[in-house]
């Protein structure tokens, strides 16, 4: 499991370090000159270009500069005013040479000649993108790029021009919201300190991160620092004595730890019961793959309750119809004019239960989210629907403000109605009260027509088992994406990979490669969400607006 640290939280974990003498910056800055020798396999011929900001990241970036000419690489720092002291002395020291960042010609010849250039010019502690002559360059040095910065690294050739490391996060993406504001160097390795961020998973940040490494520097707060003697937290449990993370991913080799398992006692209302009012006479392959996703996931009963009932039941026999207890249900996928009005009575008795039983509301059901709901509710919207949603609870936010802050956006919505959501998307965010946000990358193979339907299935059979809502969107969102992998295929595809996957991860067959992130020691997890500040109005959709706003700007 994936545990990422906003800025706030690695700033106090540092601090007590830092005070009793630990070399934090020596720890990351060896950390980072070895990940630059494994990427260009050695230093004998080659080339380095730092680009050095004012902050520790500049300090890290010149201290392994001095480290990789110590070496025998050649290596050039550019470097602003305000640059680190220490690190510039020993950088100079070591042989490199020191290029001002306004002599942007000078670099940008220097920079030709690198194998590697090393992003240290904004660490985790800046707020919005880069500006002034730094600005300039990266729009110069990853215009410079453009197509070889398309290709695998494998894929490399000698010309093709030079790789990227990013020193703990790529320069000007938001740390903590995974907002890519301004120019962006795209790095093709970024290698973070002392546990991932939360930018490097969520879009559209984490597009700018390339591999991401993590580097136990010894601040205890990922899976990595077990192996130097942390204690585990499991699972289910917030161990005091640790910082809850601000985000959080579900892997492969979690699901084990999370997914419904029958017991010997168990039976098919113990199991879980899925009620589900979906498919129409205009969308009727939205209701057999909501079912039959239902069905895979392994709940003791599906319950049909649409328009198709007769046609579900011969494409899926195991599905029930008629009225009967539900545990959770499953609203909305393909529901016509017609089949919304039939499933309506089903909301009004949720709502008049005050929104506490479980329930997906997703595609046309949104229309009944509203204020005042609980986290038992969930609602799965695309950036577009939860436009919609906002426009029509009084809320300013656009389709674009929204894909240029999803996590942010997501926050808001769960604020404003009390609900489960999940911003569906390349990577799903998962945000609840009283919960951590999850965030659940999936192969783009998935985009097709129907997985929003198999996806809501899915769900709403995880929440008839009893999954509490956030973490059964979660681990509805892993499956998903791993039952997607592999090549083209279509939705109907990933229903029939759903139990295959789930079947392998139960047996142990999960791996945790792959995921772009390598830590030692076993993944633990135990999460508590930082619920963001609303201060009412419109200003929290404005200032995701502006992100947009501002990239447009500047690209």
């Amino acid at each position: 499991m994936i545990r990422a640290f906003g800025a706030r939280k690695v700033r106090e974990a540092e601090a007590p370090l830092l005070a009793a003498g630990v070399p934090l910056m020596e720890r990351a800055s060896g950390a980072l000159a070895l990940a630059v020798l494994r990427l260009l396999g050695g230093s004998y011929g080659r080339r380095a270009l730092a680009l050095v900001g004012r902050g520790n990241n500049g300090g890290d970036a010149l201290f392994a500069a001095a480290f990789l000419a110590r070496r025998g690489m050649g290596v050039a720092a550019v470097v602003a005013e305000g640059a680190h002291g220490a690190g510039l002395a020993a950088a100079r020291a070591a042989g490199c040479a020191v290029l001002d960042v306004a002599d942007i010609d000078a670099v940008v010849r220097e920079a030709a000649r690198a194998d590697v250039w090393i992003d240290g010019i904004l660490g985790i502690g800046a707020r919005g993108g880069l500006r002034g002559p730094f600005a300039s360059l990266v729009e110069r040095l990853e215009g410079s790029r453009e197509g070889s910065a398309l290709l695998p690294e494998a894929g490399r050739s000698a010309g093709a021009g030079p790789l990227v490391v990013a020193v703990d996060v790529p320069s000007g993406i938001g740390t903590d919201d995974g907002a890519a504001p301004g120019p962006i160097l795209r790095a093709d390795l970024t290698v973070t300190m002392g546990a991932p961020k939360p930018g490097l998973l969520l879009d559209p940040a984490r597009r700018y991160a390339g591999r991401v490494e993590t580097a136990d520097i010894g601040l205890c707060l990922s899976a990595a620092a077990r192996a130097a003697g942390c204690a585990a937290l499991d699972v289910a449990d917030i161990d005091a004595g640790f910082p809850s993370p601000d985000l959080v991913s579900i892997e492969r080799a979690d699901l084990p730890l999370l997914w419904p398992v029958p017991g010997p006692s168990s039976h098919k209302y113990t199991r879980g019961v899925v009620g589900v009012a979906a498919g129409s006479a205009s969308y009727p392959g939205a209701g057999f793959l909501c079912v039959d996703a239902a069905l895979a996931a392994g709940p003791g009963m599906v319950r049909y309750a649409g328009t198709l009932g007769s046609a579900v039941v011969s494409s899926c026999p195991e599905a029930v119809l008629g009225e009967g207890r539900v545990d959770a249900w499953v609203i909305g996928p393909g529901l016509d004019r017609e089949a919304l009005a039939r499933a309506e009575p089903i909301v009004d008795g949720l709502r008049s239960e005050g929104w506490t039983a479980p329930a997906v509301l997703d595609a046309g059901a949104l229309a009944w989210a509203e204020r005042g709901m609980t986290p038992a509710t969930v609602l799965t919207p695309h950036a577009g629907e939860l436009a919609a949603l906002f426009s029509r609870l009084g809320i300013e936010g656009s389709r674009e403000g929204i894909a240029a802050c999803p996590a942010a956006a997501a926050k808001l919505a769960s604020e404003f109605t009390g609900a489960t959501v999940v911003l569906k998307g390349p990577v799903d965010v998962v945000v609840s009260p009283g919960s951590p946000v999850y965030a659940q990358s999936g192969p783009a193979w998935r985009a097709v027509a129907g997985a929003g339907d198999v996806y809501a299935g899915l769900l709403g059979a995880l929440l008839a088992a009893g999954l509490e809502p956030a973490r059964a969107a979660a681990a509805a969102a892993c499956v998903h994406g791993l039952a997607s992998e592999n090549g083209p295929m279509r939705a109907s595809d990933i229903v029939r990979n759903v139990p295959a996957v789930v079947r392998a991860a139960l047996a142990g067959g999960g791996s945790e490669e792959g995921s772009g992130y390598h830590a030692p020691g076993a993944s633990a997890s135990a999460f508590h969400m930082r619920r963001a500040r609303v201060s009412g109005g419109r200003r929290p959709m404005q200032k995701i607006d502006e992100c947009a706003r501002t990239a447009r700007e500047e690209s």
